[in-house]
């Protein structure tokens, strides 16, 4: 017990990390029949999968998220309206678009009604990476589900979906 509290204690001094702290948990035998501790486990097997399949495209699964959001609505997005929308700082998301900047995967484009502004795009080549990465993401998901029947897999979705919409509206 008292290895666990030092290690939490030394999380939280250099700085909390709450995905380091619950895998830390997950692992040990007497957290093994939480649920949070199954959530987590399969949260770790699909970051895995994603930057095992996308090891080869150069991107990480933090930009490939980044951009497919992007991508949702190119070229009408600030950095500053992406660090609110994925709760980072904005110096993080300076760093992220930086990265994929001199990677030519986006560029910023002038916003038409406000000078100040610059928006961010994708370029060709972060499309054409883009695309290559889900199909990479496709191959890695099939890998992970393959266990579960069409109804399943849907079920699992749908109460997913449930689960993170109703904590969206408790926020």
């Amino acid at each position: 017990v008292f290895l666990i509290q030092d290690y939490l204690v030394s999380l939280f001094v250099q700085r909390f990390d709450f995905q380091k702290v619950a895998v830390f948990l997950c692992k040990n035998e007497f957290m093994e029949d939480r649920t949070v501790c199954l959530v987590q486990r399969i949260a770790t097997e699909v970051e895995l999968g994603m930057a095992n399949a996308m090891t080869d495209i150069d991107i990480t699964p933090y930009q490939y998220t980044i951009m497919s959001f992007m991508d949702k609505d190119n070229g009408n997005f600030s950095a500053a309206q992406l660090s609110r929308h994925f709760l980072i700082t904005p110096q993080s998301m300076n760093t992220l678009v930086q990265t994929l900047m001199r990677k030519e995967f986006i560029e910023k484009i002038n916003d038409p009604h406000n000078k100040r502004i610059r928006r961010l795009a994708l370029t060709d080549k972060g499309r054409e990476v883009l695309a290559a990465s889900n199909t990479a993401i496709d191959e890695s998901e099939v890998d992970l589900f393959k266990s579960l029947s069409e109804l399943e897999l849907k079920i699992y979705r749908d109460l997913t979906e449930k689960l993170l919409n109703s904590k969206q509206k408790s926020a």
